[in-house]
């Protein structure tokens, strides 16, 4: 992947060094599954209109197309985690009708 960042509200940056790592570690692991990522984009916050909900907003940008994941939790921890669950089997998708795409073009010729 070439680049990433993350942003958080004031609120949420009280929460981010307890998920620092394991946030850095999901980007990463994404990034190497899926080598066709040019960038990602995570914000965190915390929603005080929502009784303090966790958000998570993650985006992917692979050539021609963005995918994203919007996620709530009590805790950060769970929505980064569904947030990235959800993108990889986002991904996962692409990947297969790339793949059956290929397949298909192929035996056409």
């Amino acid at each position: 992947m070439k680049t990433y960042e993350i942003l958080s509200n004031s609120s949420a940056e009280k929460a981010y060094p307890e998920i620092q790592h394991y946030l850095h570690n999901r980007i990463d692991q994404i990034g190497q599954d899926f080598k066709n990522i040019e960038r990602c984009e995570v914000v965190l916050q915390k929603n005080a209109m929502n009784h303090g909900e966790c958000e998570v907003k993650v985006r992917l940008f692979v050539p021609r197309f963005m995918y994203s994941s919007y996620k709530t939790g009590g805790d950060f921890m769970i929505a980064v985690k569904t947030a990235f669950d959800d993108l990889n089997e986002q991904m996962n998708e692409l990947k297969e009708r790339m793949y059956d795409k290929v397949l298909f073009s192929n035996a056409k010729a």
